[in-house]
């Protein structure tokens, strides 16, 4: 399948096994390119393993991995105008679920998932629309950034966009101006 010198294995980590039918797809990363995923990649299966969301989905069903029944579980991407702006939108949340980690080193909550789609990945969206460049364009211009946080809380920076951030640097994205703001 791929060729494991070069290329790096990320599965979702705990609360996912193995043996659990639910378990989303592995996402194999390329040492020297990351890349999303292909659109039929395996976001999200049901307890039976009849798949739920695939990456290429304007909405991801995140329900089964959800700690409590309150929880908004659906990832709704179709609410971001534009095609590019809804690729760039679940390559960034994608960065978000695969290599941020929460508590005790296992992948973020649905909670904080559906958080910084709302809190950071949309409005991030929205404000490169009104400024007619790409959202990763916003996070690698030091002044187009400035002036996002600057027009958004910054609390909601602190909280939600420096973890993506440091999520998006570790996957050797570049974005060289994110260290200098």
């Amino acid at each position: 399948m791929y060729d494991k010198i070069n290329y790096l294995e990320h599965p979702a980590t705990l609360p996912f096994s193995t043996l659990l039918k639910a378990t989303p797809d592995i996402y194999y990363q390329d040492e020297k390119k990351v890349s999303p995923p292909s659109d039929s990649f395996i976001i999200s299966r049901d307890s039976e393993g009849n798949v739920l969301s695939r990456y290429g989905d304007l909405t991801y069903d995140l329900a089964p991995y959800s700690s409590t029944k309150k929880s908004k579980t659906k990832i709704p991407f179709h609410l971001i105008e534009g095609t590019e702006y809804q690729n760039e939108a679940r390559w960034l949340w994608f960065i978000c679920y695969r290599f941020s980690k929460g508590k005790n080193n296992n992948n973020l909550s649905v909670g904080v998932l559906y958080g910084r789609f709302t809190s950071f990945i949309k409005p991030l969206c929205q404000f490169a629309k009104l400024n007619d460049v790409s959202a990763i364009q916003v996070l690698e211009t030091k002044k187009l950034l400035t002036k996002f946080i600057y027009n958004n809380d910054f609390a909601m920076f602190n909280k939600q966009v420096l973890p993506t951030l440091k999520s998006v640097s570790y996957t050797h994205l570049t974005l060289p101006t994110i260290c200098s703001v």
